[in-house]
């Protein structure tokens, strides 16, 4: 949690270069670490966009589903019209 909290003051656009490795924290959300990186990746732009859609486009249903569920419903209008 000390890695997100780091990362939390980092912040976006330094972030963007981790979206992909920082996706993989949200792959179940019994996993401690992944509530917390969800909401720090609903901080993203647009830039998140193109990583989401490899995910949805994934046969992983269980990664689709706390994408959208945790990180989904917690984007920015720019971002969800992206999608």
């Amino acid at each position: 949690m000390a890695a997100i909290e780091r990362a939390d003051h980092v912040g976006f656009p330094k972030l963007n270069t981790v979206l992909s490795d920082l996706l993989v924290w949200i792959q179940d959300a019994n996993w401690p670490v992944a509530p917390c990186t969800a909401s720090l990746l609903s901080n993203a732009g647009v830039e998140i966009l193109s990583y989401i859609k490899v995910i949805l486009n994934s046969g992983d249903g269980v990664w689709k589903y706390w994408t959208i569920d945790l990180v989904g419903r917690n984007l920015s209008s720019d971002v969800l019209t992206g999608l």
